[in-house]
């Protein structure tokens, strides 16, 4: 990220006991076009280099998230006359995306059509009772996957066998 440092506070002592004591400084810088402010402390490894800065100069940071918070590991000056660019590119992180493909979402719509095809043809075998075997379940399974896919259900209606007695 790219910073403008708008100002830095004079490094202030703080201490909680006889034993513990620090500095404290508060910069304000604009990155992006939003203006905020950041406290940094005496323990942090970039406070010297946060103290020595100036109102107008531009900074490239290097963050790293360390739990739930962004920290600053690395800040670089930008040259005199630049225009506004870091001397490298920074680092960026490839995140593989969370989002499903076209072709993975087709399979689970598939999968979800196959799984209730399999129910409805068992149902069917259920209330019928002539469904014997696992190869007729399945065909009749196969039948109600054509209908949702192809629509044209009616013709296999028109085609299949008699199979209820008169």
């Amino acid at each position: 990220m790219q910073i403008q440092v708008v100002s830095v506070s004079k490094p202030e002592w703080k201490e909680k006991g006889p034993k513990s004591k620090w500095q404290e400084l508060t910069m304000t810088y604009s990155a992006g076009g939003k203006t905020s402010a950041k406290k940094f402390l005496s323990f942090d490894p970039i406070f010297n280099k946060i103290k020595e800065m100036e109102e107008g100069e531009q900074y490239d940071v290097t963050m790293e998230k360390e739990g739930e918070y962004w920290k600053w590991k690395e800040v670089v000056k930008l040259g005199a006359g630049s225009s506004g660019s870091a001397p490298e590119a920074p680092k960026q992180v490839a995140r593989p995306s969370t989002y499903e493909t076209p072709e993975e979402r087709a399979q689970k719509q598939l999968y979800i059509i196959r799984q209730s095809a399999i129910n409805y043809a068992l149902d069917y075998s259920k209330a019928v009772k002539a469904l014997k075997s696992k190869e007729e379940v399945t065909e009749l399974a196969q039948y109600f996957i054509s209908f949702v896919l192809n629509g044209d259900a009616m013709q296999g209606i028109i085609d299949m066998e008699d199979d209820i007695p008169t």
